[in-house]
């Protein structure tokens, strides 16, 4: 029987550890399937799996990586039970059974020994295969060759979370796809064939990473500002960046040989086409960038993605949150309260209305429970701080807020300081008291950037910006109305009031009313950009209703706290 026409188990599993002397299945996931069929997607069984002597629930960063939650455990299987069913399935098959795999060398540990432990044989019934080890044999030069990264060489888009039934499906493709080359590229046709030349074809070791890119396609793109987007082979997006130059940025994926993160190498593995939309300037690029995101959620950015995230208002006292602005709710928006809740919490504690326990400590640090000192070092710190700002106890929200900006000044000096931008925050920690009266401090310094960084961006939700994006350039002018950009043009001057633009005088409220999370992320696009404007020659300008026209230096005194 051919490669193509043999069936084969497609066999997947997710484990909580490494090893099994670390770790258990926790889902486990197969199919049996024929190169050569005709469904795109074969038929799959999969079984999450429980473990009665496993008190510890799903790993913090298994769960986040397969999206799977104690709660899923609740219709989970007993491994004998799954295990039993599979053997059922392939049951009137020869033994041992033809099983591809997709990185074997980490799966078989696991499933020998769930075989051992329902069966008491050691020996599977399984002659298993591993796509990744032909994979290093047929694809030497490409960057990386994991699931995800062959996969979508291929031509084939694996989900977000490790599940798997969905790493089944893109092994089966996988596999239908090497067995086409086996057999143009070296003639093999049979199983037997196959474990003669992996057995006598050792992996090549390729000295320079080649990507599927194809360099004469980059090296054309244009030296202008604008948004590329990674595409594979399907023409799926991988991912959607900005850039001052098209050609400089993208090409500078490529030229890098060494010290390349491992999920930029997967990601440019897949990455055989490019698609441009190119603008006028850098800032409309970075705004492009943001709203393309929200609309094709490519897989490899991280940042700007929807998600789950939430937009907060506070009322003026920050003593109450919700999700909607209203007459009462007129500050924000902000992405968390949890600084502003542990400021009202310290407030609380100082003036004696509000005790120090468990429940408050929490608020008062905003750390999941683990992660807390114990009450008599966050007592002590407690008594640190009260020593070291004796007047704060009864005095207004706004010497609170006053203090706070001094100690954004102050964190922002050590930030410009630390060169490692990369620190670990998993990390172990010893609490003492000064390190809580540390944490204080920073929580009234983050109240500061989120306060300033809220009223910012309502000003910006309606203005006009202008600055020079080159010296031989004209001023590019944007009209912002609710968040986005209704006029774009080139002048000669800069505007000196709104007179002649449509943008229309908001209250508050209905100011707050257009935030939703593209336009928070939008307009914060817009303030880093501004920023960065006011560190070169480029001279920018924002027009304000009822506010004032900021020139270059009152800008830098505007935005100083962030």
């Amino acid at each position: 029987m051919t490669l193509a026409s043999l069936p084969v188990l497609i066999l997947d599993c997710q484990t909580t550890g490494a090893t099994p002397a670390h770790g258990a299945i926790l889902e486990i996931a197969w199919t049996l399937y024929c190169a050569d069929a005709d469904v795109p997607l074969p038929a799959k069984v999969t079984h999450l799996l429980v473990h009665p002597n496993d008190d510890d629930g799903i790993p913090r960063q298994v769960s986040r990586i397969t999206g799977i939650t104690s709660a899923d455990l609740e219709r989970a299987s007993a491994p004998e039970d799954a295990w039993g069913e599979m053997m059922s399935d392939i049951a009137a098959h020869p033994s041992p059974l033809p099983c591809v795999i997709h990185f074997a060398r980490f799966e078989r540990p696991f499933i020998t020994q769930l075989h051992a432990t329902v069966t008491g044989d050691d020996s599977l019934p399984l002659d298993i295969v591993c796509t990744h080890e032909i994979c290093r044999r047929l694809l030497p030069s490409l960057p990386r060759r994991g699931l995800r990264a062959a996969a979508g060489y291929l031509g084939w888009t694996v989900g977000e979370c490790r599940r798997s039934a969905d790493h089944v499906s893109a092994t089966a493709f996988v596999w239908s796809e090497l067995v086409k080359r086996l057999h143009s590229d070296h003639g093999l046709t049979t199983w037997d064939d196959l474990n003669t030349w992996l057995a006598n074809t050792p992996a090549a070791q390729s000295r320079k990473r080649v990507y599927p890119m194809d360099r004469d396609k980059r090296l054309a793109l244009p030296d202008r500002p604008g948004v590329y987007r990674f595409l594979r082979s399907n023409g799926d997006i991988l991912y959607i960046g900005k850039a001052t130059s098209l050609k400089t940025r993208v090409n500078s994926y490529f030229r890098k040989q060494t010290n390349i993160p491992d999920r930029l190498l997967e990601m440019l593995s897949q990455a055989q086409d490019i698609a441009i939309t190119e603008t006028d300037t850098a800032i409309e690029a970075a705004m492009l960038e943001t709203d393309l995101i929200k609309q094709q959620h490519p897989p490899y950015n991280v940042a700007l993605r929807q998600r789950n995230r939430e937009l907060w208002f506070s009322n003026p006292d920050f003593d109450s949150f919700q999700l909607a602005p209203d007459a009462q709710h007129t500050l924000g928006p902000f992405p968390r309260p949890d600084p502003f809740i542990a400021l009202h919490t310290l407030r609380h504690i100082l003036d004696n209305t509000l005790t120090l326990n468990p429940d408050s400590l929490q608020l008062l640090l905003a750390m999941p429970e683990d992660y807390l000192p114990e009450l008599a070092i966050a007592s002590e710190g407690l008594t640190l701080f009260r020593e070291k700002y004796p007047s704060l106890a009864r005095n207004s929200l706004r010497t609170w807020l006053r203090l706070g900006l001094q100690l954004r000044t102050k964190d922002k000096e050590e930030e410009g300081e630390n060169t490692d931008a990369e620190a670990d925050d998993t990390r172990e920690f010893e609490w003492d008291p000064d390190s809580v009266c540390s944490a204080l401090e920073h929580q009234l310094s983050t109240v500061i950037l989120r306060y300033w960084r809220a009223r910012c961006l309502q000003r910006l939700s309606n203005c006009v910006i202008s600055w020079k994006p080159g010296p031989k350039q004209e001023r590019r002018l944007l009209v912002v109305s609710a968040g986005h950009i209704i006029e774009r043009r080139w002048v000669k001057r800069p505007p000196h009031s709104l007179a002649s633009f449509d943008i229309l005088f908001r209250s508050t409220q209905d100011t707050l009313a257009v935030f939703d999370i593209e336009t928070y992320d939008r307009l914060q696009v817009l303030l880093t950009e501004l920023r960065r404007l006011l560190k070169g020659p480029h001279n920018p300008q924002v027009l304000i209703p009822r506010k004032k026209l900021y020139r270059k230096s009152s800008l830098k005194a505007w935005l100083r706290p962030l």
